[in-house]
C-alpha cells in the first residue's frame, strides 16, 4: 500500500515537472525597456517658432502596441523627450502646433512629421538614452488639394487669330477623405520667372508675393470634392464652340472666374461682343485682391506662378497685416532707378500647392520658396512660340493619384495636350 502511495506521488510529481518545464520552454522572455530620446526640430523656414501641445507616438512595428510621448521641453531651438520604452521597430508619428511671426503678424500651423522602422535598443554610453531626431513641417487643413492642369496658352480661330477666352485650371482631390472648394483662394504671383529683379526685402523664404487673389464662394461645405475628382475653374465659362470652332465648351465649369471687363459683354475697348457675356449658370469667383477693374488675363507665354491658398481670417485684415513696402532696380535698367512698390504676400504656410511656370528658354528664377515648388514647369519653348498653342501643363499620375513632389519639372508633364481639346 505505501508502496502505492509513493509510486502515484512519484507519478503526479513527474507530470508536475513535465508541464513546469513545457511552460518554461515556451513562455517569452520578458523584453527590457530601454530609455530612448526625441528631439523635434522645427521647420528651416520659420524663425522664432514656439511648439505648443506636441504628441509622438511609437507604434512597435512587430505587435502595434504603441506608447505616447509629450513632455517636450526646449532648449537651443530644439525640443526634447525622453521615454521608457521597450526595445524594438517602431514607426514615430508626431502632431503639434507651431506659433511664429511672419512680417510681424503672429501665425499659428499645425505641424507632423513620420519616421518609420526606428531601432529602440539601449545606448552603448551610460547615463546618455538613444535617441532619434525628426524635422517637423507644417501642412494645411486642405493638404490633398493639388493643381492638375493649367491651360492658358489661348487658342486659334479658324481665321488664325488668337483666342483667349477659352482658359482655364484644373484643381484636384489629391487625398482619401472629402474635401470643400469654398473659400479656397486661387493667387497670381506678383513676380514673373522671366524677369529677376532684385527686390530689397526678400521675403520669399516667409512668403509668396502675389498680384491676384480670387476666392471660390460658398458657406463652408457648399460645394465637395470627392478623392481622385477634379473641378474645373473657367476664365469664362461659355460653349467657346460658338465663337471658335477650334476651342472648347466650358460651360458646365464648376467656377468661372469672369472678369469684371466683361460684364454685358464689353470688351476692354469698350466694345460689345457676343462672346465674352456671362454665363449666370457657372458661379463666380471673388476677385478680393488685384486690378480693382478687374482686368485679369492670365499671360499666354506662362510665366508667372500660381497657388491655391487658405487665407486665414478675414480678407481686409489679411491685406491689412500683409502689405509690406519693396524697393527694386529693373535688371535691364541702365540709369538704375530704384522702383518703390507697396505689394502683398500670402505667407508660405498657407499655401497648399504651387507651380511655377516658366519659358523653357528663358526662365531666370522662381517666384516660391522651394519648399513650395523646388522646380517650374512649361508649355512654351521660347517667348510666342508659335507651337504653344493649344498646349498645357498635366500634372502627372502613378496609378490613381497625381504626383506632388513639390517639384513641378518632375511632377508635371509640359508642353501637354489639354484635357479638354480634341485633337
Amino acid at each position: 500500500m505505501k508502496r502505492s502511495i509513493f509510486m502515484l506521488v512519484a507519478a503526479l510529481f513527474a507530470v508536475c515537472f513535465v508541464f513546469t518545464s513545457c511552460k518554461d520552454d515556451n513562455e517569452p522572455a520578458t523584453i527590457a525597456k530601454v530609455e530612448y530620446g526625441l528631439t523635434l526640430n522645427v521647420p528651416l523656414d520659420v524663425e522664432g517658432g514656439s511648439l505648443q501641445n506636441a504628441t509622438a507616438v511609437f507604434t512597435n512595428v512587430l505587435d502595434k502596441t504603441t506608447y505616447t510621448l509629450s513632455n517636450f521641453k526646449e532648449k537651443d531651438g530644439k525640443y526634447n523627450a525622453v521615454l521608457s520604452i521597450p526595445e524594438g521597430t517602431y514607426n514615430i508619428e508626431v502632431k503639434g502646433s507651431l506659433t511664429y511671426k511672419v512680417n510681424n503678424q503672429s501665425l499659428t500651423s499645425e505641424v507632423r512629421a513620420t519616421k518609420s522602422n526606428v531601432a529602440v535598443a539601449k545606448s552603448a554610453v551610460e547615463g546618455i538614452p538613444s535617441s532619434t531626431e525628426i524635422a517637423l513641417n507644417t501642412y494645411n487643413t486642405a493638404d490633398g488639394l493639388v493643381i492638375s492642369e493649367i491651360y492658358f496658352s489661348f487658342s486659334k480661330t479658324p481665321e488664325g487669330k488668337d483666342y483667349s477666352d477659352d482658359q482655364y485650371i484644373k484643381i484636384a482631390n489629391n487625398s482619401d477623405t472629402l474635401m470643400y472648394a469654398d473659400g479656397l483662394a486661387i493667387v497670381q504671383s506678383q513676380f514673373q520667372t522671366n524677369v529677376k529683379n532684385d527686390y530689397k526685402p526678400n521675403v520669399m523664404p516667409q512668403g509668396m508675393t502675389v498680384e491676384d487673389i480670387f476666392v471660390i464662394p460658398g458657406t463652408g461645405k457648399q460645394y465637395p470634392i470627392k478623392p481622385g475628382e477634379e473641378i474645373v475653374i473657367a476664365f469664362n465659362a461659355r460653349n467657346h464652340k460658338e465663337f471658335n470652332a477650334n476651342s472648347i465648351d466650358l460651360s458646365k465649369a464648376n467656377f468661372q472666374f469672369y472678369s469684371s471687363m466683361f460684364i454685358e459683354g464689353v470688351d476692354a475697348n469698350g466694345e460689345e461682343t457676343e462672346t465674352e457675356k456671362q454665363n449666370n449658370n457657372v458661379p463666380v469667383l471673388k476677385h478680393v485682391y488685384g486690378d480693382p477693374d478687374g482686368r485679369v488675363t492670365p499671360n499666354r507665354n506662362g510665366v508667372k506662378a500660381y497657388a491655391l491658398v487658405r487665407i486665414e481670417g478675414d480678407v481686409e485684415t489679411f491685406k491689412k497685416n500683409y502689405e509690406y513696402k519693396v524697393k527694386y532696380v529693373e535688371a535691364e535698367d541702365p540709369t538704375n532707378f530704384e522702383n518703390e512698390e507697396n505689394y502683398l504676400m500670402v505667407p508660405n504656410k498657407w499655401v497648399i500647392d504651387a507651380v511655377n511656370l516658366a519659358v523653357k528658354s528663358d526662365h531666370q528664377w522662381n517666384v516660391v520658396a522651394p519648399s513650395l515648388d523646388a522646380g517650374f514647369t512649361y508649355w512654351a519653348e521660347q517667348m510666342n512660340d508659335a507651337s504653344s498653342y493649344r498646349k498645357a501643363v498635366l500634372r502627372k499620375k502613378n496609378g490613381t493619384k497625381w504626383i506632388d513632389t513639390n517639384n513641378s519639372t518632375n511632377d508635371f508633364e509640359a508642353a501637354a495636350k489639354p484635357s479638354y481639346f480634341e485633337y
